[in-house]
């Protein structure tokens, strides 16, 4: 589902202008929201990962 590297791209993109804002609040906020669903795509493609493995040992 989330082949690709979606979410490592997603965190990486938002770390990558989180710094580069220049205050303005709106690129804050998508930046921040970028990081979170990327790192919220990361850990649900790892948690489907480790319960596909577990469930077909």
């Amino acid at each position: 589902m989330y082949e690709g590297g979606k979410g490592a791209g997603a965190v990486v993109t938002g770390g990558v202008v989180l710094p580069n804002t220049g205050g303005n609040e709106i690129l804050t906020i998508i930046a921040i929201t970028s990081i979170v669903v990327g790192a919220i795509i990361l850990l649900s493609t790892i948690a489907r990962l480790v319960v596909s493995r577990t469930i077909t040992k």
